[in-house]
């Protein structure tokens, strides 16, 4: 923790400096200031400003109703692609504002299957059609809240998924075949 904090670059600080504060701001004011650049120095240490790089399936099959994409929750066809490209566009912009359920307007559908039952899935009531029984999300808006202990979940990051049509792609799905 102390290696963490910096602790001993902080302390030869002037700010820090007990002499140097203890007798003109008091003690209260002294730890007032330690602590902001304590906090100010671990906000710095914990933003390592990862990039995120994404496989690039979604530009490149987009006029193939972007399979490979996370679509789920959209309408689907009985071909398991998303039945319209445009519920697509409004989900991503849906994700960037962090609002699915109000501006976007987004339909969401059952999923088509050959078996036809959907009660194992989550669900959530369309107001548009509320008889209509969807698979829903959980917590769609949780990659736009902030983490106030440790790095914020932006920060952070993993390599992006294979590539559609890759080697690596398709060595996994042979080798379970």
């Amino acid at each position: 923790m102390d290696n963490f904090l910096d602790r001993e670059n902080l302390e030869k600080s002037p700010l820090a400096n007990k002499f140097f504060l203890g007798g003109f701001f008091g003690l209260k004011v002294l730890r007032e200031w330690r602590v902001k650049l304590l906090r100010a120095k671990a906000a710095q240490l914990t933003d390592c400003g990862a990039t995120h790089i994404d496989n690039g399936d979604e530009d490149k099959f987009k006029n193939q109703s972007f399979v490979g994409s996370f679509t789920k929750g959209l309408p689907h066809n009985d071909t398991g692609l998303i039945a319209d490209s445009e519920q697509f566009k409004k989900f991503r912009i849906a994700t960037h504002k962090g609002d699915f359920f109000i501006d976007s307007q987004l339909q969401l559908g059952k999923i088509l299957e050959p078996s036809g039952d959907l009660n194992w899935r989550a669900v959530y009531l369309s107001s548009k059609n509320p008889d209509n029984p969807i698979r829903g999300w959980e917590s769609p808006s949780a990659g736009l809240t902030f983490e106030m202990h440790g790095p914020d979940s932006h920060s952070v990051t993993m390599p992006p998924a294979p590539a559609l049509g890759s080697e690596q792609i398709t060595f996994e799905q042979n080798r379970f075949a």
